[in-house]
């Protein structure tokens, strides 16, 4: 399979049957619970990449404070602040230094001039 090729390319490791079993139990589990209600399929899919017992146990304290994420909880919560931080940084840098005007028309340019 890819993904088992990716993820052992990724990981650096030859055994990925425990990561590959966690993405499939984490699947079915949000494949269920977005059959129930729409809230608790909110918070498995904002859930990332939590263990099962964490994703439970977030599941079962957003149940009591009325359930998902909001704008709010996602400023506040302090182990997503530095990957808001680093993606915000990113994007100003692509905006700033005008790479996503490079990559627009690199296609073209190549197209254009024939390179194989």
């Amino acid at each position: 399979m890819l993904w088992v090729a990716a993820l052992r390319f990724l990981q650096m490791q030859t055994d990925v049957s425990a990561d590959m079993e966690e993405m499939e139990t984490e699947c079915h589990d949000q494949a269920s619970s977005s059959s129930s209600t729409s809230s608790s399929a909110t918070s498995s899919a904002a859930s990332g990449n939590k263990t099962t017992s964490e994703l439970k146990q977030s599941r079962h304290d957003e149940s009591g404070a009325g359930g998902g994420y909001t704008m709010k909880k996602l400023l506040t919560m302090k182990e997503l602040r530095l990957p808001l931080i680093i993606t915000v940084v990113l994007q100003i840098a692509q905006q700033l230094s005008g790479i996503n005007a490079v990559s627009f028309y690199c296609l073209t340019d190549t197209v254009a001039t024939d390179v194989r």
